[in-house]
């Protein structure tokens, strides 16, 4: 028996000594290691954003001394009550990232970086289906982060307005987003990372937060390619004065005079009535981080020219599970209406009729409005992904290769990790010099007005060349004509 317990002890002993520690610019971290990578989760990358430093731009962290225990995810950031199954406690401290490292000891390899969707209102970056294994396994190191959300990362208020002194209003989720990306660029080559090979990667609003950091020149620099997964055409977005109403609604449940409330007396608003008050809100066009919708600058081929990866699913009328179908409709006029009737062969079911043109209007109409307004001479490649049912969010865990991670799922067959392999190796590729790769496929050429190549992810890969073109065509000239007259309006989140 003592034996038994000198063994245990030894063994114990091994473990702790061959934890990896890697040293960054606050600090020294010791983290975990698995079958396939070094971990390290929960680290810092901006100062607690509470009491005083609440709806405040992220600040850098605070150095901390000795050892940093990196095992263990940090909170998620707040978010409203049933909106979310969440695998970590909330708080609104909760600013970390979490890194997955090849176990190869080697410098310079590709790095990317996750950042989730929710409708700005719910997700964290340590979701088990975010698992970043597979990718260290194929050499890349992946990085997840939090980033406030709702009425936390996206409200604003005259009182706010007030005192910020040029600093950017209601977009402090948006701030964290680049916050994080700024510390990648400082620590990732700590773990073996190139921060001149960075990818950033979303689906849902984190593709549409992907696509508007694209848009930004706050943000370049920070990234050298960027896959926008189901991320609509980033044209629904309130200005500062429109959210500023909205804040003193959200404060009137707290305060008693809320158009004229303090800073201190927001701040002093229980996070309760905040996160539940905050349906609805994400990035705004506030003049200073965020001059204009993403979709004008696209559409003045003024993004930053990086190559892009761009696509939708087949099912995300799926989304139409959480929302009246009757509101898709309400989208067009008469004459539209008529228009897209003919188009979609004279569906007599209205139900039906939303569910069939959602999908195109929301995600792979914008995926190719976009697309069609690359920047010369830079790469756009457009996807559908077709396997299965296809969900709005189906394809995640296809690009994790978390297939056995998936809540509530099915469980995976032979051919969904055949095609979670090669989806995975596409994005990967992609990682890794700018050109997507797909196994078992044919080459994947960039998009073209002329050519106009989507490659559509199916169990058996295909390129297929003006795929629904004349229905997207109409969806694209609904966008154009959407963006000569945009009026900034309500934030309708994709997801």
């Amino acid at each position: 028996m003592r034996h038994g317990y000198l063994a245990a002890a030894i063994a114990i002993t091994g473990v702790a000594q061959a934890a990896p520690v890697v040293t960054i610019d606050t600090g020294t971290l010791r983290g975990t290691e698995t079958a396939t990578a070094n971990v390290f989760k929960g680290i810092p990358f901006a100062v607690p954003p509470v009491g005083p430093l609440r709806w405040t731009s992220p600040m850098r962290p605070v150095a901390w001394s000795g050892e940093r225990d990196a095992s263990a995810f940090g909170p998620r950031c707040i978010q409203a009550v049933g909106m979310t199954r969440g695998t970590t406690p909330q708080s609104e401290d909760c600013l970390t990232v979490n890194v997955w490292v090849p176990k190869l000891e080697s410098g310079g390899r590709p790095v990317m970086v996750w950042i989730y969707g929710g409708s700005y209102l719910t997700g964290e970056g340590s979701d088990p289906v975010f698992d970043g294994s597979a990718f260290a396994r194929d050499g890349i190191v992946l990085v997840t982060f939090n980033y406030r959300l709702g009425g936390l990362g996206f409200f604003a208020h005259p009182a706010l307005t007030a005192e910020s002194n040029g600093a950017p209003l209601g977009n402090y989720g948006l701030e964290d987003q680049i916050a994080a990306l700024e510390w990648v660029q400082r620590n990732i080559g700590r773990f073996g990372g190139d921060p001149a090979n960075v990818t950033i990667f979303g689906e849902s609003a984190g593709g549409s937060a992907v696509l508007l950091l694209t848009a930004l020149e706050r943000a370049k620099g920070l990234f050298a390619r960027a896959i926008i997964q189901s991320g609509g055409a980033g044209m629904m977005m309130e200005n500062l004065a429109q959210r500023e109403a909205r804040g003193v609604a959200i404060a009137g449940h707290g305060v008693l005079d809320s158009a004229t409330a303090t800073p201190d007396q927001l701040r002093a608003l229980p996070v309760s009535v905040v996160a539940q008050a905050g349906a609805g809100l994400g990035p705004i066009i506030d003049g200073r981080l965020v001059p204009d919708p993403a979709a004008k600058v696209y559409d003045r081929r003024a993004q930053l020219p990086v190559p892009i990866m761009i696509g939708a699913t087949s099912g995300e009328d799926s989304l139409l599970n959480f929302v009246p179908y009757r509101s898709v409709l309400d989208w067009y006029d008469p004459n539209q209406l008529a228009e897209l009737r003919a188009l979609y062969g004279n569906e007599p079911d209205e139900e039906k009729f939303a569910h069939r043109i959602f999908a195109d209007a929301r995600m792979l109409g914008p995926a190719r409005f976009l697309a069609e307004r690359a920047v010369p001479g830079v790469p756009v490649y457009l996807y559908q992904f077709d396997h299965g049912p296809s969900p709005h969010g189906g394809e995640i865990a296809y690009v994790f290769k978390t297939l056995d991670k998936r809540p509530n799922a099915r469980a995976a067959t032979a051919e969904d990790w055949s095609v979670a392999h090669y989806v995975h190796r596409c994005w990967t590729s992609f990682a890794v010099n700018g050109v997507p790769v797909c196994p078992g496929a044919p080459a994947w050429r960039p998009f073209t007005t002329a050519d106009d190549a989507i490659m559509l992810l199916a169990s058996v890969p295909r390129i297929a060349n003006g795929y629904r073109k004349p229905l997207l065509d109409w969806h694209g000239a609904y966008l154009t004509d959407r963006l000569a007259h945009f009026v900034p309006g309500p934030t309708v989140p994709t997801k």
